[in-house]
């Protein structure tokens, strides 16, 4: 399956350069770069938004919107679906509409009062699944960046505590020892786990042996868990040492990465979190992993960068 889905323009030939430069970096100086990476993908976004504002309540239709906030089409229908995202409904096909107002809005929020600073809500619905103090759609597929394994242990406990929080099923697919020191740090978080557990909401397995048996794994337990009244799921996958079928090509893993979202994200009310080791990917992969997984282009870089520090 060719790769073709891309939510990352090509100003002034800049993604061959990044590529380059982080092809010829080590493992020790490629978080440092994909943050830069990350920050000149946001300031094209910001530049964008300025060009915009010379007529903020001009209508856009789902691909202009799309274009100006960097995401997917499909990504504003689930937030329009949801919710999340003000639109208007026009003609007879009710076809969606923006306003360029909303949709800067939506990128750069009201800074939070003191109170919502100290709960970490931001006004939210308190039963909000948040991510970066961002209420997530149902739909919504991020990757995470590590540098080490306690950073990914710690990005991956605060995201399972997060769905138990607001009572999503959650799903964990990681290895028996990454699920041994997951486990160790959810302890110190979430009260009442082992009953948790007990009682499914909490679910692990191990990665099955090739992409499509894995997708069929996830279509049968998300579908079992919606039939048997869970409103909210989440899965948390563990890709720094592999994934279906092990250690399989990375084009293999953006492929099975790209049929989820099709199969899994768009089809169930789940947020995802892919776990990658980011000292194991070149430049290429790293833009790979971005192209994937648009939705993260809604967040600070910290919500997809785990750091040890």
């Amino acid at each position: 399956m060719a790769l073709t889905r891309t939510c990352l323009p090509d100003h002034l030939g800049w993604r061959a350069a990044w590529a380059a430069r982080l092809r010829a970096s080590d493992a020790r100086s490629a978080r440092r770069l994909f943050v830069t990476l990350y920050c000149t993908i946001l300031s094209f976004a910001r530049q964008d938004r300025e060009a915009a504002m010379i007529d903020p309540d001009g209508l856009l239709d789902i691909h202009e919107a799309a274009r100006l906030l960097g995401v997917s089409a499909t990504s504003l229908r689930r937030w329009t679906n949801s919710g999340l995202l003000p639109h208007l409904r026009i003609g007879g096909k009710r076809e969606r509409r923006f306003r360029r107002a909303d949709l800067l809005a939506f990128l750069d929020p009201a800074p939070a009062g003191p109170a919502a600073r100290r709960t970490g809500r931001a006004g939210a619905d308190s039963h909000a699944f948040l991510v970066d103090g961002k209420p997530a759609a149902p739909g919504t597929h991020l990757c995470g960046l590590s540098a080490d394994e306690r950073a990914r242990r710690e990005q991956a406990a605060g995201f399972v505590a997060e769905a138990l929080r607001v009572g999503s099923v959650c799903f964990v697919v990681a290895a028996a020892q990454t699920w041994r020191g997951l486990m160790a740090e959810l302890a110190r978080r979430v009260p009442g786990l082992v009953r948790q557990i007990k009682t499914r909401r909490l679910v692990r397995s191990d990665y099955a042996s090739s992409g499509s048996a894995q997708l069929k794994y996830f279509e049968t337990q998300l579908g079992r868990a919606t039939r048997d009244g869970a409103g909210s799921l989440a899965v948390l996958g563990d890709l720094s040492g592999g994934g279906p079928g092990g250690r399989n090509s990375f084009a293999r893993i953006l492929e099975y990465e790209v049929e989820y979202e099709r199969r899994i994200a768009r089809q169930f009310p789940v947020v995802t979190l892919c776990q990658y080791d980011a000292g194991r990917l070149s430049g290429g992969e790293l833009l790979g992993t971005l192209q994937v997984h648009p939705d993260v282009l809604r967040y600070s870089p910290r919500a997809v960068l785990a750091s040890g520090d």
